[in-house]
């Protein structure tokens, strides 16, 4: 299947073979990939479940040609949820003059005039965030900054809701990605889903996830991994683990007896990891923004000739020469 470049079989064929020797998790996730793509892949491992409305039959619904534009419009507006905030009317009479507040007197008066700008360093100089903001709603991209400014100073460090308000509202979340706990790694993920503006912005901050698992020492740390790295086009992350894992599949496949000399064993091993590359190559674009060291690629290198010339030792000189 491997010589045919039916990848999508030899993930299945491995993934249903239960060896720890060779880590068929590793397989289970490239099968994934391959059938459903890297953000479904991503979303199974947070398990995010999608809810689908119920819809309820009637006998006005019944058919598409029982329904006029009045029934769905009535059925719209009975469908609506009653608002989480009622709204404000204004009653009875009030001062606009602040008999006990400077402030209030020379906010108002900044307002009345049209000094939006003025009125709104007023408020921040008193401390009045809330009502910096809602000056700043209406007025100029220079004001909506400097009143958001001065919230998340006071804020940010003192509220987890603040501090994630600071990264969606600037449409960057790379402080979400880097500083909040490990602990939180499949709201991260799925923060990176939602907000990965591009291919390599996605990319980026997947990887950096996966490397903090990777040193997390958190349960399952190196197989939730190993899935961030294969969404994030990590081909070099993904093949330094693996190899890095060579001699640990030599040693099993040994002590379950599979092979009878050290040589067939290292074999067999380096035939695993570099399928699991293989198949992992294909899913990946020429386009791929992910960068391999030079140091990567030496050792990725050194794999494939050790892995080509046993091939060739052995007779398998097409499989070799691809």
């Amino acid at each position: 299947a491997l010589q045919k470049g039916n990848f999508k079989e030899v993930a299945s064929s491995k993934s249903q073979k239960d060896s720890k020797a060779t880590n068929n998790q590793d397989w289970k996730t490239l099968e994934k990939l391959l059938e459903k793509g890297k953000i479904s892949l991503l979303e199974e491992q947070v398990s995010k479940k999608k809810e689908t409305p119920e819809v309820k039959e009637t006998s006005s619904t019944s058919s598409e040609g029982d329904i006029n534009d009045e029934d769905f419009f009535t059925e719209l507006s009975s469908s609506k949820k009653e608002p989480v905030v009622a709204k404000y009317v204004p009653k009875g009479s009030f001062n606009i003059i602040s008999k006990d507040s400077s402030f209030e007197t020379d906010v108002i008066a900044a307002t009345l005039a049209g000094k939006s700008s003025e009125a709104l360093d007023l408020c921040l100089k008193e401390g009045k965030i809330l009502e910096a903001l809602v000056l700043a709603i209406n007025g100029s991209n220079e004001m909506k900054e400097k009143a958001k400014d001065a919230y998340f100073k006071l804020y940010a460090d003192k509220s987890p809701f603040a501090r994630v308000l600071y990264n969606v509202s600037n449409d960057d979340i790379s402080d979400i990605v880097l500083n909040s706990d490990i602990s939180s790694w499949k709201n991260i993920i799925e923060s990176i889903i939602t907000f990965g503006t591009n291919t390599e912005n996605f990319n980026k901050n997947i990887a950096i996830l996966g490397d903090r698992l990777l040193n997390s020492g958190l349960e399952g740390a190196r197989d939730n991994a190993m899935v961030c790295y294969i969404a994030g086009d990590c081909l070099e992350k993904l093949s330094t683990i693996w190899l890095s894992e060579l001699d640990t599949i030599e040693k099993s496949l040994l002590d379950s007896n599979s092979y009878t000399s050290a040589y067939e064993a290292r074999v067999a091993a380096l035939g695993e990891v570099i399928e699991k590359i293989m198949v992992y190559q294909s899913t990946v674009k020429s386009s791929s923004t992910s960068v391999s060291s030079s140091e990567d690629l030496q050792t990725l290198g050194t794999a494939y000739l050790e892995f080509t010339e046993a091939l060739t030792d052995s007779g398998h000189f097409e499989l070799a020469y691809k």
